[in-house]
């Protein structure tokens, strides 16, 4: 997969004209990123299994963002130290990382599990590791279920 290039930043302004009074009116502020070469995948959770650094070079991490219940796709291969093959966060590679993140567990057995049953408290940590990842990583793509 090619690298995607860096997002260019452009502030859009949405207005409306009001039919009963010659009044326009700005009704929303969008900061939207648009590249030409980013583009995102739908996957299941056997192709994610394949981007774990050693079937494919990629490392990708699944997230659910327990605000909207999707779950997306992060691009961790610029952190392999990490969550590579070998490193501490390496068990999270190619999969759903969500319920172990919520966790705080680093147990094999931890990493998989159904995010609806987790506590208040696991959801929000679960909250910031996604809030953490979308604002570190390229997202590029969202999990199927």
């Amino acid at each position: 997969m090619a690298e995607a290039a860096p997002l260019e930043k452009k502030d859009m302004t949405a207005a409306v004209r009001s039919p009963d009074a010659d009044v326009e009116f700005e009704f929303a502020r969008l900061d939207i990123f648009s590249s030409t070469e980013s583009v995102l995948h739908a996957l299941f959770w056997q192709e994610l299994a394949e981007y774990n650094g050693t079937a494919r070079p990629e490392i990708y991490i699944a997230v659910t963002n327990i605000m909207d219940g999707k779950t997306s796709i992060f691009d961790m291969t610029s952190a392999k130290d990490f969550y590579g093959p070998g490193g501490p966060y390496g068990l999270f590679a190619g999969k759903n990382a969500s319920h172990g993140l919520a966790k705080s567990s680093l147990d094999e057995k931890e990493v998989v599990g159904d995010v609806k049953a987790l506590s208040d408290a696991e959801k929000d940590t679960l909250h910031g590791w996604y809030m953490k990842y979308a604002s570190k990583y390229p997202q590029v793509g969202t999990l199927i279920d």
